[in-house]
């Protein structure tokens, strides 16, 4: 059976992590995860709860823990103010992508496809 990929468009939420966590449980696994539009924000580190954890630390800590390829599409990333070190060197900012995860295109979403099941989180 072909592992699982997450296609995540929601804004901060915790249930994307915890159906993530279950997928990578199973004995298929994560193949991707891929954050589109507002579900970027979940990896910006500048957002920050008024108690425990952000979801930023949190998928960070899920991401050290499994090593699952993690990325937000870029130019919804972009368009949020969420940077990698070579976007925000470029642009004069400071990086707010979280560790673990990296910026990506429609193309390795379009692999996720190919290679995996796909459930999407709206």
């Amino acid at each position: 059976m072909k592992p699982y990929s997450l296609l995540i468009s929601h804004e901060s939420d915790a249930t994307a992590l915890d159906i993530a966590r279950a997928m990578q449980a199973t004995h298929q696994g994560l193949y991707r995860l891929f954050f589109f539009q507002a579900g970027v924000s979940q990896l910006n580190t500048n957002c920050y709860p008024t108690a425990g954890q952000s979801m930023a630390e949190q998928w960070s800590d899920f991401f050290a823990a499994t090593q699952v390829d993690a990325l937000a599409c870029v130019t919804s990333a972009l368009a949020r103010g969420v940077l990698d070190t070579t976007q925000a060197t470029k642009l004069g900012r400071h990086p707010t992508l979280c560790a673990g995860a990296a910026l990506g295109g429609l193309g390795q979403l379009a692999d996720a496809y190919e290679h995996s099941r796909v459930v999407h989180i709206k």
